[in-house]
């Protein structure tokens, strides 16, 4: 049944991504002596314990609705017995607490555009791709499974498409438009059809091949630890939304079809609002006749 469902799903990271989660469930299954076909409710709290005990609760949570969806699907087919997909329904997901995304400053920003070396063709792809994900806010997917057609660098917008196939344009900046160019002159190959993105063989970039290309280069940072492509995406969607208080016009950019989803983003100002704020409200005393430090500015003159 599993692979009967996953072969319905259209988007390729979803499949997989649910594959994953399905697989994990079937070797749980396995190793517990449970039935997928006579799933109950206490089945799938004890799997949810499982998964909360084992991985983050965003991947548990994940897992979970890879399962619900694929009951789902199972009962609308009559391949299980609708109790059983209730029994998934009722059980409600891992709590987690909320966290504010992680993103970047503008200096980390500009250290992290100086990583990648511009002077070989892997080295000016991912700098074209750095720079596009965080001057435009586009999912790392978005950007892999870019054409060559669907970028106009004069005019510095592309064409993306999203979650559920939908097409939105986007726009990126200077710095950006400059980065990618260069990258195509590295590669030389007179191309304007076909991937934009392409690795050594000329084939298309992976999603996850340039997770890792960013996870690597964020060991180069101040910081020292991995950083995943979601986090730029994160980092635009902060400074943009600093910059023009503008919450419907940051989902638009982001592809956000529930301006719900973009919330988060509100927050992530508001804390770095107060942050500024006791930093230059709550120093210490001065001396009434010396100048107040201002803070340090976060924005990004260029987005």
């Amino acid at each position: 049944m599993f692979e009967q469902y996953l072969s319905t799903i259209k988007n390729v990271n979803t499949r997989e991504t649910y594959a994953r989660g399905l697989g994990y469930f079937e070797d749980w299954a396995g190793d517990t002596g449970v039935d997928a076909q006579t799933l109950s409710v206490k089945d799938i709290l004890t799997f949810r314990a499982h998964l909360s005990a084992a991985l983050s609760g965003s991947s548990a949570n994940t897992y979970l609705s890879a399962l619900r969806s694929c009951l789902r699907w199972g009962a609308q087919m009559e391949l299980v017995e609708p109790a059983v997909y209730q029994a998934v329904v009722v059980v409600e997901n891992v709590k987690i607490a909320e966290r504010l995304p992680q993103v970047l400053n503008t200096e980390e920003v500009t250290d992290l555009l100086c990583l990648p070396d511009a002077g070989s063709l892997a080295g000016a792809r991912d700098l074209a791709f750095i720079a596009l994900l965080v001057s435009s806010g586009i999912r790392v997917s978005e950007a892999t499974n870019l054409d060559l057609d669907a970028i106009d660098i004069r005019n510095r917008t592309a064409r993306v498409f999203g979650k559920g196939s939908r097409e939105r344009k986007v726009f990126f900046n200077q710095r950006a438009a400059d980065a990618l160019e260069h990258y195509l002159r590295m590669r030389g190959d007179g191309a304007v059809r076909g991937s934009l993105f392409v690795n050594r063989w000329g084939r298309r970039i992976s999603v996850w091949y340039m997770q890792e290309r960013v996870a690597s280069y964020g060991l180069g940072l101040e910081s020292g630890e991995r950083l995943h492509p979601h986090t730029l995406r994160h980092t635009f969607a902060t400074m943009y939304l600093d910059k023009t208080g503008d919450l419907d016009a940051t989902r638009r950019h982001l592809g956000h079809s529930r301006a719900e989803t973009t919330q988060v983003y509100t927050r992530t100002a508001t804390s770095r609002l107060e942050r500024q704020y006791r930093e230059v409200m709550e120093e210490p005393a001065v001396t009434l006749a010396l100048p107040v430090r201002a803070g340090e500015p976060v924005l990004e003159r260029n987005l």
